[in-house]
C-alpha cells in the first residue's frame, strides 16, 4: 500500500529564533512522506530567510499578521493530503510522531 502524504504546517510570527530546530525535526521524521508549509503571519525577522535556506524543499507562504488560528487555517487551506500535522514554530516533534499517528489514523478508519 502507497504511503499517504502528510502535511505539516508550522505557522509562525517572529520565530526565526526558533524556526530552524522546528523544521529540521520534521526533516527527522521516519516517515517518509511529509510536505512542509511555513506559514509567515506577518514576521518582521528572518522567518523567510530561514524558509529560503532549505532551497525549495519547504514550502512557504506570507500573510498579513492575523493571529495564530487564522495562520494555521491558511495553511489547512493550502494542503493537498488527507493527513494534516500542526507543528509551532517554537517546538520540535519526536521522530516517530508522524509514522505513530498514521498508524493509528489507518488501524481506525472508522475515526
Amino acid at each position: 500500500m502507497k504511503k499517504r502524504s502528510v502535511d505539516i504546517i508550522i505557522p509562525c510570527y517572529n520565530t526565526g529564533a526558533y524556526l530552524r530546530q522546528a523544521i529540521d525535526s520534521c526533516f527527522a521524521q521516519t516517515y517518509p512522506a511529509i510536505n512542509i508549509l511555513v506559514v509567515d503571519d506577518g514576521s518582521t525577522d528572518n522567518t523567510k530567510e530561514i524558509v529560503d535556506s532549505y532551497r525549495g524543499l519547504v514550502g512557504y507562504f506570507h500573510q498579513q499578521n492575523k493571529g495564530l488560528p487564522a495562520a494555521r487555517n491558511a495553511g489547512i487551506e493550502r494542503t493537498h493530503n488527507e493527513y494534516v500535522c500542526i507543528l509551532d514554530a517554537d517546538d520540535v516533534i519526536l521522530p516517530s510522531k508522524v509514522a505513530d499517528q498514521v498508524a493509528f489514523l489507518e488501524a481506525r478508519p472508522e475515526s
